[in-house]
């Protein structure tokens, strides 16, 4: 039974969201982490919740900390001794937050964008110029 929502459904979203922006399949997640790629699958499905170890793998084979797959996750303490507490999870918002704090910590990722940026820049420059240089010698 997968669990859509909740703790399950929330820490999978994290898993599968960092696992494409490393840009590595289940199975290769797998490997790194010394986890079956059946088992990478169950938690991205969310139909497991994974042990403390299997997270602290998880983050390694990821090359991030632990936070990370578990953010937007909290717990909130019972009001008073004889409340439970509860499980919350971070609204859409505050989410997007601190996703834009932790890109703010990685400038590498930052400096790769701009590589791309100004590699792109640099081949628009050169078309143009070539489609001058192009026009010239047809009206030649």
């Amino acid at each position: 039974m997968a669990w859509s929502s909740g703790v399950g459904g929330h820490f999978a979203a994290n898993v599968r969201r960092v696992r494409k922006r490393v840009g590595i399949s289940q199975e290769a997640l797998g490997v790194r982490s010394g986890l079956h790629r059946t088992e990478v699958g169950l938690l991205e499905r969310g139909e497991r919740v994974p042990r403390i170890d299997t997270l602290i793998k998880l983050a390694a084979g990821l090359e991030v900390e632990p936070a990370v797959l578990l953010e937007g996750i909290k717990w909130t303490e019972g009001e008073t001794t004889t409340t439970p507490g509860g499980f919350r999870f971070a609204e859409r918002d505050d989410v997007q937050e601190r996703a834009a704090a932790l890109r703010a910590r990685q400038p590498e990722a930052t400096d790769a964008v701009q590589l791309v940026r100004e590699g792109r820049d640099e081949l628009e420059a050169r078309l143009d110029r070539q489609e001058k240089r192009e026009g010239r010698s047809e009206q030649e």
